[in-house]
């Protein structure tokens, strides 16, 4: 788990390389950075989708959210 304020400041600062030319695919670093942005991309899109879509989506994550919040209440 990482906070989203240091998630966010870790891939600004590493994306401020890449601007820079510095992107190597190559590198492990590298490749997560990407992926995770195209997956933070693909998640904060979903506002986008039609609105049947995007009910289903929302109703989803809460349910997960909730899920989660109970699991923690019962690990103590």
């Amino acid at each position: 788990f990482t906070p989203l304020t240091v998630s966010f400041a870790h891939r600004s600062n590493a994306w401020f390389g890449f601007e820079q030319g510095s992107l190597d695919m190559k590198t492990q670093q590298h490749r997560d950075l990407l992926m995770g942005s195209i997956i933070h991309s693909a998640d904060v899109s979903t506002p986008l989708l039609p609105l049947d879509q995007y009910k289903k989506w929302a109703v989803a994550v809460a349910l997960e959210f909730n899920n989660q919040v109970e699991m923690e209440r019962d690990l103590g």
